[in-house]
């Protein structure tokens, strides 16, 4: 997003973002062994 711009997130079945939240994000990958 550039500067002087807002953006927003939505998250499914989920409404209460509110300012000051912390969201983590994480991503599961499946390796060969």
């Amino acid at each position: 997003v550039s500067a002087g711009f807002e953006c927003g997130i939505m998250i499914e079945n989920f409404q209460e973002i509110n300012k000051g939240d912390i969201l983590e994000f994480y991503t599961r990958e499946t390796k060969a062994r």
